[in-house]
């Protein structure tokens, strides 16, 4: 499959942004506690199982990078 930069950089930003959201707290929020439980029912975990489609434009050992269902 080939994707073209024009369409995989919007989504690379998209993932990127995500990222970072997740691991740095807004200004006034604690951490996210590391030691909790982990879901593996969430919706990244399954579309990571394969159970659920997404349409992925990069994929390596290390992240998957898919389209988002609703932008």
């Amino acid at each position: 499959m080939t994707v073209s930069n024009k369409h995989l950089a919007p989504s690379l930003v998209c993932c990127w942004m995500i990222l970072a959201a997740l691991i740095r707290p807004a200004i006034g929020e604690e951490l996210v506690d590391a030691t909790a439980a982990y879901d593996s029912g969430n919706v990244f975990a399954r579309i990571l199982r394969g159970e659920l489609p997404a349409d992925v434009v990069f994929e390596n050992e290390y992240a998957l990078a898919f389209h988002d269902i609703w932008p």
